[in-house]
């Protein structure tokens, strides 16, 4: 069941068991909140026994939908089981959840909004650093077999490079990947 229950809040009421078989649905549910007046989304998860995976990757999906045109997404009666699951997911602190399905008061939106764009810049940060840390694993590799050194000394090696010529590691690192050999160092001025 969908309706608009005040004014700009739209609610879906969830029942059973949410899935793989019906995570699909949400967004035709939740269709008529994106096509109206609507500032502020409930999915309302009193009658929920059960998520799995697909089910929440669709909530997170049509948070970030919300977020797109300017909506605000809360969950609702959520039961405790319900939370356990957020929780394990570490979804608790991206998906809003509200104790009853009134909207939530302007303050808490904007709390909301700040801490999913603070989420989303450290997920770029962890994805940037994994990249990173991929590169310089690389060109690690590439210093132990060519020069026979540890993991440590081929780190420190290119630690060494990066600050004798201004540049950073990863940009030493990824040339050493994708060269098999050390960048040669700058030549002084006037000297061949």
């Amino acid at each position: 069941m969908t309706e608009t229950i005040a004014k700009g809040v739209f609610r879906v009421d969830l029942t059973g068991e949410f899935d793989l078989a019906n995570a699909h649905l949400i967004s035709e549910l939740v269709a008529p909140a994106f096509a109206g007046s609507t500032n502020h989304l409930v999915i309302d998860c009193g009658d929920v026994s059960f998520v799995d995976s697909t089910a929440l990757a669709a909530l997170v999906a049509t948070q970030a939908r919300a977020q797109q045109v300017g909506l605000t997404m809360a969950l609702a009666n959520v039961a405790p089981r319900i939370r356990r699951v957020l929780e394990i997911a570490h979804l608790d602190g991206v998906l809003q959840v509200e104790e009853s399905v009134a909207g939530p008061p302007v303050e808490q939106l904007q709390d909301a909004q700040e801490q999913i764009a603070r989420l989303e810049r450290q997920v770029d940060g962890l994805g940037r650093a994994l990249l990173n840390r991929d590169v310089i694993g690389q060109a690690k590799g590439v210093l132990m077999a060519t020069r026979k050194l540890s993991a440590e000394e081929a780190f420190g090696l290119l630690a060494q490079i990066s600050q004798r010529t201004n540049r950073k590691l990863t940009d030493i690192a990824a040339e050493v990947a994708l060269t098999g050999s050390l960048p040669e160092p700058p030549r002084a001025n006037g000297g061949r």
